[in-house]
């Protein structure tokens, strides 16, 4: 395999995966990153290095570093989303204690959040400003009702 041959398979691979990137950026509207402006330059800028006939490694790698990041925050905020639910749930319970009775799949959620670990697992993983907010929404949600 020749240098050129080469680098033409790498390009080929940055570009399906710049398709993937903005592909994930597209679907992802209501990320609450904000960062996906950043990686939509960069990814164009990837992508006109590559038609250019360069290989970008060092622009794909800082591309690659902000992308790790972006995920990371993604998965922060949707585990942060997932607690405020698991939170709520519970809240529900607690005001009438048969509401789940009929719902095997939210008794098991619960069961997990409680008694498997669910809620220690969840709230480490969120900012300790998050896991404040929450406790406090859940103390407020406990003081509202008997």
């Amino acid at each position: 395999m020749t240098g050129v041959t080469k680098r033409m398979d790498r390009s080929e691979q940055l570009l399906a995966e710049v398709t993937l990137r903005r592909e994930a950026l597209r679907k992802d509207t209501d990320s609450p990153v904000g960062d996906e402006a950043l990686l939509q330059r960069q990814l164009d800028w990837v992508e006109q290095m590559i038609y250019a006939g360069r290989c970008p490694e060092t622009e794909w790698e800082e591309h690659q570093l902000h992308w790790l990041a972006h995920q990371a925050e993604v998965e922060r905020a949707l585990v942060c989303r997932s607690a405020r639910l698991m939170l709520a749930l519970e809240d529900m319970e607690r005001q009438e204690p048969d509401v789940f009775i009929y719902d095997a799949t939210v008794l098991e959620l619960l069961h997990w959040w409680r008694e498997e670990g669910g809620r220690e697992n969840y709230m480490g993983q969120i900012t300790l400003s998050e896991r404040r907010a929450l406790e406090e929404q859940e103390r407020q949600w406990r003081d509202k009702r008997p």
